[in-house]
């Protein structure tokens, strides 16, 4: 999972900062050559992926329950966000 969100979070700096230097120290999908909507489905990719993972974790007791819940919920917290992000364009072109 950590290397799936070190992946992602590089290739989104890669896909929104394109003038910048490409991260370096971290294997991610090369998102700065594809349009911004290819570039947001493979970062939707990797995110889902991510949610996968967490909802697969096996805790073996409960206070890694709710190590595990929490993450799950820090990461639903992460996704809204990044929905937002990516939805406030759009929404900002529909205002007067």
């Amino acid at each position: 999972m950590r290397r799936h969100l070190q992946s992602f979070t590089a290739a989104a700096i890669a896909s929104n900062w394109r003038s910048e230097a490409a991260p370096a120290g971290v294997s991610y999908p090369d998102v700065s050559k594809m349009s911004r909507d290819a570039a947001r489905s493979v970062l939707t990719d990797l995110m889902n992926h991510i949610g996968l993972e967490i909802g697969q974790l096996d805790p073996p007791d409960q206070l890694h329950e709710k190590l595990a819940a929490g993450c799950f919920d820090q990461f639903k917290d992460v996704v809204r966000a990044r929905w937002s992000i990516i939805e406030e364009p759009f929404n900002s072109q529909a205002l007067p």
